[in-house]
């Protein structure tokens, strides 16, 4: 089949002009009979791509691109063949008619063109939706992604708690808070402060309390020095007020230590455990745990919950999702996902097995525990032990309980356990994170038959190492009680004063004087 005429010639705005184009020697070119020129509107293919396949000359020669038109003479020596692009010099074009464009043509093209990248647009937008916010939104994947998101998160925190310069500092800390009482019958307050380290104790208390118009006013302090070599601390201890409070008439001549300072040598308690059989064998005393032994016991502790309560594994994991409930707003004011959820038995007993083996490893725990605590036997019969609650608790007709992942971050919020007896008593256990350096956790109980609320509120600041919270309880019975603490927990960099006070007297002659006697404690 012979090529059809080519003889258009793009123009610099892109508007295909045509005519008469002179003859290009020596090279041969696509064979055509002569046509017409006529205007012509390139379409999108036509403009981007040439409509015959092009040759290319034999290695060695220059190619330049020539395309064939009308006033060309006959390709020699194949006619028919493809067009041959071959070097030579090609004369100037010139005395070109411009075509004209079509002006309709041209808009319906941009409209379409804008039509396409609309619906990719479209089309990328559903997609985005589709794997960064609905498939990892859908309920069961929040529930797996939480479970595990939360593993990992604890076990972060876990590390970063456990860390030299963190340890180092939590054994030298100081408390301070305040607790507020009001009721029907009357109301107080009291403010307490303590300093201490591994070694030593400075603590106080300052209360008052006003019934019918009364108010009794009393403090208490209590220092404490473990000196070295010793096994128990001594101890000293102040209370004033005792006079206000009528005590006398229950232990006559108890005010007259009043504001005096107490002491309790390290003797005293010595001699006081060995009368109750507290202590052991020299050779089976417990250990006092330091700060990383500690930190090991409680990294133990996580690895075993991350492997089977916070996983999302279903081959080992506790927590067995059963339905999903709703998208809402908890009592804490986090958007949550919130399931109905139960126990795997199997599973709990596996988990049991895997925390006393793992506890039973660690350091804190060969410290503390006895000889005979510490046998393979002693470990088996704990195990069992563990596996036996397992099996009378959990049971097959297990009423199921209630958790929320929170919908932001993807950790689980909050557990909540129903009382089975008392309907609509429950406890709530979790954590509310909003972002930053602050940690908080919660624990909440509600009693519908006693009318009781407690609330236990926790921040912990990783990045000063502080901590501070609130306990909030009220019992709307017949007394009518409220009850508000504030505390803080901080490190503490100064100096500990656990000095003996001057002018202590012994507990020992304390005791004789209100008529008690001291080896009978």
């Amino acid at each position: 089949m012979e090529p059809k005429p080519f003889n258009q010639q793009p123009s610099i705005d892109g508007v295909v002009s045509t005519g008469p184009i002179p003859p290009v020697a020596p090279t041969p070119t696509l064979a055509s009979p002569q046509a017409p020129a006529q205007p012509v509107t390139p379409s999108t293919e036509q403009a981007f791509q040439p409509s015959q396949p092009a040759s290319f000359a034999a290695p060695g020669s220059t190619v330049g691109p020539t395309i064939g038109g009308g006033d060309m003479p006959p390709a020699a020596p194949n006619p028919g063949q493809p067009a041959v692009f071959g070097g030579g010099p090609q004369p100037p074009i010139t005395n070109l008619p411009m075509g004209t464009p079509d002006n309709g043509k041209s808009k319906k093209k941009k409209l379409i063109i804008i039509g396409i990248i609309a619906l990719l647009i479209v089309l990328a937008a559903a997609a985005t939706y589709v794997f960064a916010f609905y498939i990892p939104n859908k309920p069961e994947n929040v529930w797996k992604t939480g479970l595990d998101r939360t593993g990992t998160t604890l076990s972060k925190l876990v590390d970063s708690a456990s860390e030299d310069d963190k340890l180092k500092s939590y054994e030298k800390s100081e408390v301070t808070g305040s607790i507020d009482i009001k009721s029907d019958d009357g109301s107080g307050s009291a403010s307490f402060a303590a300093k201490f380290d591994p070694k030593n104790v400075d603590s106080g208390m300052d209360f008052n309390f006003t019934q019918s118009g009364e108010t009794l006013n009393a403090s208490a302090k209590l220092k404490a020095a473990l000196a070295s070599g010793n096994e128990y601390p001594d101890l000293y201890f102040q209370i004033t007020g005792l006079k206000d409070f009528g005590l006398d008439g229950y232990v006559p001549g108890i005010s007259n230590y009043d504001g005096k300072w107490i002491t309790v040598s390290s003797d005293t308690i010595k001699s006081l455990a060995d009368q109750s059989g507290a202590t052991s064998a020299d050779n089976d005393k417990p250990e006092t745990p330091t700060a990383a032994d500690i930190a090991e016991l409680t990294k133990a502790v996580t690895k075993v919950g991350n492997d089977y309560v916070f996983t999302s594994d279903e081959s080992k994991a506790v927590l067995t999702r059963q339905s999903f409930v709703a998208k809402e707003t908890t009592s804490q004011g986090v958007k949550a996902y919130h399931y109905k959820a139960t126990l795997n038995k199997d599973h709990l007993k596996l988990a049991c097995e895997a925390l006393i083996n793992s506890v039973y490893e660690t350091k804190a725990f060969q410290k503390l525990a006895s000889s005979d605590e510490k046998t393979d036997s002693a470990k088996k019969d704990s195990i069992s032990s563990c596996k036996d609650s397992v099996e009378s608790g959990v049971t097959s007709d297990q009423k199921p309980f209630d958790v929320w992942i929170d919908a932001k971050y993807k950790l689980l919020h909050k557990v909540r356990i129903d009382d089975d007896d008392d309907a609509g008593t429950y406890v709530e256990l979790g954590q509310s994170f909003k972002g930053g350096d602050v940690l908080p956790f919660f624990v909440t109980y509600h009693g519908a038959s006693d009318k009781t609320d407690v609330t236990w509120s926790h921040e912990l600041n990783t990045k000063t190492y502080k901590s501070s919270g609130t306990i909030n309880a009220t019992s709307k019975d017949s007394s009518n009680v409220s009850l508000k603490s504030t505390y803080t927990i901080a490190p503490y960099s100064g100096t500990i004063d656990s000095a003996a006070p001057s002018g202590t007297v012994p507990i020992e002659t304390v005791m004789k004087q209100l008529g008690f006697d001291p080896n009978a404690m």
